[in-house]
């Protein structure tokens, strides 16, 4: 029957009417896991029967033949083998991030904080398991579920008066698989409108003294494990008997209560909403192999091609009968004793013939004997595989496993051929990869809430190592501020081909550089805002796996906050917009040398001039530069003697005075060859006989050598009798 005609057989207008005070809950709640047990019953039993063969189990009340599986052909075992890892290959890494990409460091601040959490959380507490399971599960009987749960742990401590109480000393979340026999569910006919949920436990008396002290008389442990027989006493062992106890978690009463079939006076213990999740269910929406929109009563895969599968079973013993069959069988004259002997002889051994006269006349030892024909019975066999493989081609077809199939390639074919057939196999898939990567971002999400309501600060910062304030602890446990600010996602749960994520990778950063390499001239002068060419190399960086690292980087960048903490100081900036300047003058002396050479001869002289002055300017420049580079690097250490100090200020000072000294005798030189030029007469080395002026010149230049020797001589401090320092002197060589 149907679920929703099920449902409508409800006899029940209100919770009340079940019955009132402690009694009444039990009544309703156990009425309504019937009657969800009862909805699905027909699923369940197929179901079990799907386990079984996957299991190669045949269920029989006989234990000695429940794993006999003679003449079958277990391809739900294949399929499921195959298509699992197609859907599942890899653990996710959770993504916590910003919902929107403007200036928000608080957001930012959490994000990290309960990446890091869940990140730790997936790696402790085996989250792969636990997905591979579910999806299993989903392969084989339809339906995955996996459940969240709190875990905090006490211990006893003191406080300032001595007294002892129970302290909080550590928090986890974990995954735990959820077997399909020990869920049940309410009414509805998508997952919003399902009104609660249940989990089976079997619990030892240990376990029922652990969380029940106060109800361990009341209750009958009435269950026992599947296999052993109740009225075999001898095998029923105190160690063996649990007692069930549900779960169940009311959305619309928002508790979670717990109840005891054979106590039927009073639930074990009610709980008034334990996690304050946002959507109260501690699992998300299960995972369904086949999911419609009037119904939640799942359909194990193996339904769709049942039918083929026991033709292929049928098939297989036919083919086990007739090989059997095929025996080297046959008749011979009685009278020839030898042949009985030549039929059981082993390899390489003659057998010797008494009557050799008889076989020979008979025409030998072929005619002697008649085989029995094989031939017809082997050509059936061969049309029986035939038709073996069409049914797996069949079964194929139906799973999908045939599109993984034509996506695998041949060494013999083009690149063009591979790619299309890898495109194509994995279309089939393709629904599936996305609902099994939904179901791992809904747990992701589910654990990151947690963290987020339950988690103490101190247990955040030791388990990200990052500073959580009473602001952000505040923003983290507000539901809707959380979730407008806060965004959990996982990356892909499908290995990709490393061969292939490298050439993206390759790809994307050779397209950033071109961009860069394009943008970067337009930016410069003005016709593209900087915020607008990032915003372009954000958009399209976020399309690969690895985007996220760059966005981050680009960010960083970019951010007027880091270029304030990180950027360079005053001088380096300085000093770069000087050598900006430097090469934009050298780029000018260069095009102006290039128009000396193609330039009329009468102006050579002039241009001669204008491009000395140019270089004497771009060497003063350069000379400047390097000195503000060295004041720089002597400012940024801490000088703290008085020697070093003075010593650096006397080598600054004669470095000054050295320059100042040259470039006047530069101008001293140029006003010569300026005056010789407009004369009508080629400037002379300083030094020659024909010209008086040029011997001045040298004569000035020894001067001004010997002046720039005595003050580039080196210096040592001189200090009174009291040790301070009263000057210097020039140090003499010998």
């Amino acid at each position: 029957m149907e679920e929703n005609l099920s449902a409508q057989a409800g006899t029940l207008e209100k919770p009340e009417d079940a019955g009132p005070g402690p009694d009444g809950v039990v009544s309703r709640w156990l009425m309504e896991l019937e009657l969800s047990t009862n909805t699905e019953k027909g699923w369940r039993e197929s179901a079990q029967d799907a386990l079984n063969r996957y299991r190669d189990e045949k269920d029989t009340g006989d234990a000695s033949q429940r794993f006999s599986s003679a003449n079958r052909f277990n391809i739900l075992y294949s399929n499921v083998q195959t298509i699992c890892p197609a859907l599942y290959n890899q653990t996710p890494k959770p993504d916590v991030r910003r919902r929107f990409r403007d200036k928000d460091p608080m957001g930012k601040a959490i994000s990290e904080v309960l990446e890091r959490g869940v990140s730790y959380a997936i790696d402790a507490e085996d989250f792969d398991r636990c997905m591979k399971f579910a999806v299993k599960d989903t392969q084989i009987v339809g339906r995955g579920i996996t459940r969240v749960k709190y875990e905090p742990t006490f211990g006893e401590d003191t406080d300032e008066n001595g007294e002892t109480f129970d302290a909080l000393k550590f928090e986890e979340v974990c995954f735990e698989h959820v077997d399909w026999q020990d869920f049940r569910r309410g009414p509805g006919r998508t997952w919003e409108e399902v009104p609660w949920v249940a989990f089976k436990h079997m619990m030892s008396r240990s376990q029922l003294e652990e969380q029940f002290s106060e109800h361990v008389d009341d209750v009958a442990f009435d269950y026992t494990p599947r296999g052993v027989e109740e009225d075999d006493e001898s095998q029923v062992a105190d160690t063996f008997k649990r007692c069930i106890v549900w779960e169940i978690w009311d959305k619309d009463g928002k508790e979670v209560i717990f109840i005891a079939p054979s106590l039927k006076e009073r639930p074990l213990k009610t709980e008034e909403d334990p996690l304050n999740l946002q959507h109260f269910f501690p699992v998300p929406r299960p995972l369904y192999a086949t999911e419609t929109s009037n119904t939640l009563v799942p359909i194990e895969p193996f339904r769709f091609y049942r039918d083929q599968a026991k033709e292929l079973d049928e098939i297989t013993k036919r083919i086990s009968a007739i090989i059997k069959a095929c025996k080297a069988r046959g008749i011979y004259d009685a009278s020839m004793q030898e042949m009985s002997n030549l039929m059981d002889s082993g390899e390489n051994i003659m057998v010797p013939s008494e009557n050799i006269l008889n076989l020979v006349s008979q025409g030998g030892i072929e005619r002697a004997i008649w085989m029995f024909p094989i031939e017809k019975i082997a050509g059936v066999l061969v049309h029986l595989y035939t038709q073996r493989e069409q049914i797996k081609t069949t079964i194929y077809e139906i799973t999908g496993i045939a599109d993984i199939m034509r996506g695998s390639s041949a060494a013999q074919e083009t690149l063009g051929a591979q790619q299309l057939k890898a495109q194509f196999g994995t279309m089939r898939l393709d629904d599936a990869k996305r609902e099994v990567a939904r179901y791992a971002r809904d747990l992701v999400r589910i654990a990151a809430e947690i963290m987020a309501e339950k988690f103490s600060p101190q247990t955040l910062q030791i388990m990200t190592g990052l500073p959580v304030d009473d602001q952000m602890l505040q923003i983290m446990r507000i539901d809707a501020i959380r979730s407008y600010r806060i965004d959990v996602e996982t990356d892909s749960t499908v290995a990709g081909d490393i061969a292939t994520e490298q050439k993206n990778m390759t790809e994307m950063l050779g397209g950033i550089a071109q961009y860069l390499q394009a943008i970067g001239p337009a930016v410069e002068a003005g016709y593209i805002p900087a915020d607008s060419a990032k915003s372009m190399l954000v958009g399209a960086v976020r399309r690969f796996k690895m985007g996220r690292e760059i966005e981050d980087a680009l960010e960083a960048i970019s951010d007027p906050e880091n270029q304030q903490q990180q950027g360079p100081s005053p001088e380096a900036m300085q000093a770069q917009q000087q050598m900006q300047e430097m090469s934009q003058m050298l780029q000018q002396l260069q095009q102006e040398n290039e128009a000396l050479k193609t330039d009329q001869a009468g102006k050579q002289e002039e241009r001669f001039i204008q491009v000395e002055e140019k270089k004497k300017a771009f060497e003063q420049k350069d000379r400047e530069l390097a000195l503000k580079e060295q004041e720089a690097q002597i400012k940024a250490a801490t000088i703290v003697d008085p020697q070093t100090q003075w010593e650096y200020d006397m080598a600054k000072e004669r470095e000054r005075m050295a320059f100042e000294a040259e470039q006047k005798e530069r101008d001293r030189q140029t006003q010569i060859a300026l005056a010789l030029l407009s004369k009508g007469e080629e400037p002379m080395e300083a030094g020659s006989d024909g010209d008086e002026e040029m011997q001045a010149m040298a004569q000035s230049e020894a001067i001004l050598q010997a002046i720039t020797q005595a003050l580039t001589a080196p210096k040592r401090v001189v200090y009174d009798e009291a040790g301070n320092v009263i000057g210097s002197e020039t140090v003499i060589d010998g």
